[in-house]
């Protein structure tokens, strides 16, 4: 399959969908995709010395742990 250099996937997916596109194999669209250690901390320049911010990221971090179990206890009743 010929792609223009700017094309993206959504593009290619669109472009499927309204029938004008060709099937593409999403295997080989990110069999080269490398992914590199992210930490927030690396990011951090700053303290900011809210304490509000600092609840409403551990509130943040509670949440999607809360989710992460849920869904771990869902697919163990499976």
């Amino acid at each position: 399959m010929a792609e223009t250099p700017n094309r993206t996937t959504l593009d290619a997916l669109a472009e499927l969908e309204a029938g004008k596109g060709e099937r593409f194999d999403m295997a080989e669209l990110c069999r080269d995709v490398k992914f590199s250690r992210y930490d927030t901390a690396d990011y951090l320049k700053t303290e900011d010395g809210d304490p509000a911010l600092l609840a409403a990221a551990l509130g943040d971090v509670t949440r999607a742990r809360a989710r992460i179990a849920n869904a771990a206890s869902t697919k163990r009743e499976e």
